[in-house]
């Protein structure tokens, strides 16, 4: 920020072996990830919280194994309004904001029994 259309930057990360997995992909040793962001511009879109215009943001990242990329939907009041990932392994998965706002539904009760400690 502040948003810019047509800024670019970049990140990268070395990602061990560790979080390798047969699901997605499997490599020894630290892999290097990297990613270029892109500003790309304004959209308008419908949503749960009414139409709202965002800005959009492109992603792709490079490594050994593949390659990804993510869309997103940013809006200054809300945050991550959309986001269309499609993996490594060419899985699609979409989030979408659908309500805003604080909403504490935890219940101590339930959680931790019927004798709660005094406080």
């Amino acid at each position: 920020m502040p948003y810019t259309q047509g800024r670019e930057w970049h990140w990268e990360l070395e990602v061990g072996s560790q979080w390798s997995s047969s699901a997605w992909a499997i490599w020894q040793g630290n892999m290097l990830v990297k990613t270029r962001y892109r500003t790309v511009g304004e959209q308008t879109v419908a949503t749960r919280l009414g139409r709202l215009t965002c800005q959009r943001v492109t992603a792709v990242t490079r490594c050994a194994q593949g390659r990804s990329t993510l869309d997103v939907l940013f809006h200054p009041r809300y945050g991550f309004v959309v986001l269309n990932y499609v993996t490594i392994d060419g899985k699609r998965m979409r989030f979408e904001l659908v309500s805003a706002g604080v909403t504490n539904q935890f219940n101590g009760t339930e959680y931790f029994g019927q004798n709660l400690p005094d406080f």
